[in-house]
């Protein structure tokens, strides 16, 4: 493989540090190799420094480090003023009609092109949105967006992408199972049926993380991840699944005072799995108004089910032994009353920020304080904002704009379910910015940098989990800023990869 040398000059308030990536071509790397540039800097910083250091060393690998953080439970966006606009293109530059553009929105998005490649979504907040576009083979993003009332025109270029391959097996004697649903989930959610052999193929994917569903009558769904390379080679990535038969498993979920809890999604989670790739509304069982559920094919395992609602604490109950083969009932879930969290978001001169988001999660003694419950949702244009269904326990919440974050503030809900008017002061303003340049000193645009607490040196793991990764992508003159950072050392990443990683089972 031909190597390549990318430089990152990387300026920490007053320092600059050195970064060496390899890759096929300037600037990128290749399937199965996400571009991981392994340096070190200081948020917070004073006096200049720093090294060139070669990347090949391997970075330590985890969940956190193979694709986007663990997901957050984001409750849906309000209705904002601002109107993004953009362009699709070719690779010659020529406007592209037609094409289909997806946006991160809570929930997502798309829009269709009009003859001069123009799209628009209108009604959205200030914040960093996520846009990738597809037309037949062809691909562009994902691309990052800070949305501001001057901000400019978005611009996707298409470019030839990848296709992904899904076959779909029963398992056990690996017969095709044709007409199986099958799902690739990303930032936009694509649907088909296969075919002969068991056969789907998706085409003009963008480059990222996905999970990939399978569904058939008679079996239960089955997942699996998926990574799709930024540069598109001439054979698919292939995904093969295969369906287990599954007995029906019910129960019913009702509150503390044993009523029925209706409207509850109820998820079985393996528990020998790491990676659940589940999504708590699209899979989960919903209750009925008597609070019974029912998973009508599950195979043999060791369940953990997991109950939400949008006004109770999270409910459990298991662990459930399942053989997959006879139907089983009678499975109880209790939900308490769910806690409450509001307030305001101010700045440093107690400003309201408006559109910020604010994240919280639980804290645990027994699971040595490893996040178990996560949700976020955006302040309105006031700066104020309200978490609802939370556990009645430890908590800790952080809100982040743009331009600052906050540092984690510690509430208790074990004695008092709600509490209200708390201020959320965003004072913490560590930046680190810098370019990305090639070898040759030339600018590379659209590159995800993404700054990771420094863990060998003891740094913000806990925290990391709740902020999430600080990720910016570079210009067109391979500038990037990285805003909101506690002071600490960190390791920067750089790469064309995009998409998010499933969400992460605790254990």
């Amino acid at each position: 493989m031909r190597k390549v040398l990318v430089v990152l000059a990387i300026v920490v308030m007053a320092v600059a540090v050195w970064l060496v990536i390899g890759g096929r071509e300037e600037g990128e790397r290749v399937a199965g190799e996400p571009g991981q540039v392994n340096e070190e800097a200081r948020s917070g910083d004073k006096e200049p420094g720093g090294k060139p250091i070669d990347s090949r060393q391997p970075l330590p690998r985890g969940p956190m480090m193979a694709g986007r953080e663990a997901e957050f439970e984001q409750d849906e966006e309000p209705e904002g003023p601002l109107l993004l606009e953009g362009q699709v293109l070719d690779e010659g530059g020529l406007p592209v009609e037609g094409a289909t553009v997806t946006i991160d929105t809570k929930p997502p998005r798309t829009a269709t092109t009009e003859r001069d490649g123009t799209f628009q979504f209108e009604h959205l907040i200030g914040r960093q949105y996520v846009l990738t576009a597809r037309l037949g083979d062809r691909a562009g993003g994902p691309v990052r967006h800070q949305l501001t009332e001057k901000s400019p025109p978005v611009i996707i270029r298409l470019k030839p992408a990848a296709s992904v391959e899904v076959t779909v097996l029963a398992a056990g004697y690996g017969k095709p199972v044709e007409g199986a649903g099958v799902e690739l989930r990303g930032a936009e959610k694509r649907r088909g049926h296969t075919g002969a052999g068991g056969r789907l193929v998706f085409r003009g994917v963008p480059s990222g993380w996905y999970s990939v569903k399978a569904t058939a009558e008679g079996y239960a769904p089955a997942f699996k991840p998926a990574v799709v390379p930024p540069l598109a080679g001439p054979r698919p990535v292939k995904v093969e699944l295969r369906l287990k038969e599954g007995a029906e498993l019910s129960g019913e979920v009702v509150d503390e005072d044993g009523a029925p809890v209706a409207g509850a999604h109820v998820l079985a989670v393996d528990t020998r799995r790491f990676i659940d790739l589940q999504e708590t509304k699209e899979d989960g069982a919903v209750t009925d108004e008597e609070g019974r559920f029912v998973i009508s094919a599950l195979p043999a395992g060791t369940y953990r089910l997991e109950a939400s609602h949008e006004n109770y604490a999270p409910g459990r109950a298991g662990p459930v032994e399942h053989d997959g083969q006879r139907p089983k009932g009678g499975i109880r879930i209790v939900m308490e009353e769910g806690g409450v969290v509001a307030g305001r978001v101010v700045d440093t001169s107690g400003t309201p920020v408006a559109w910020a988001s604010v994240r919280v999660v639980e804290r645990s003694k027994r699971r040595r304080g490893r996040a178990r419950f996560r949700k976020g949702t955006t302040a309105d244009e006031r700066g104020e904002f309200e978490l609802k269904g939370l556990p009645r326990g430890r908590l800790a919440l952080v809100a982040v704009s743009a331009a600052a974050s906050s540092d984690a503030v510690e509430i208790d809900l074990a004695q008092e379910k709600e509490k209200r008017d708390l201020e959320i002061v965003l004072d913490v303003t560590g930046s680190i910015a810098g370019k990305v340049v090639t070898s040759s000193g030339e600018p590379v645009p659209e590159v995800q940098v993404i700054a990771v607490p420094d863990f060998w040196k003891g740094g913000m793991r806990r925290l990391m989990r709740l902020r999430g990764r600080a990720q910016a992508m570079t210009d067109g003159g391979g500038n990037f800023e990285l805003k909101g950072l506690p002071d600490g050392d960190y390791r920067l990443h750089a790469s064309r990869w995009g998409g998010g990683m499933p969400r992460l089972f605790m254990g």
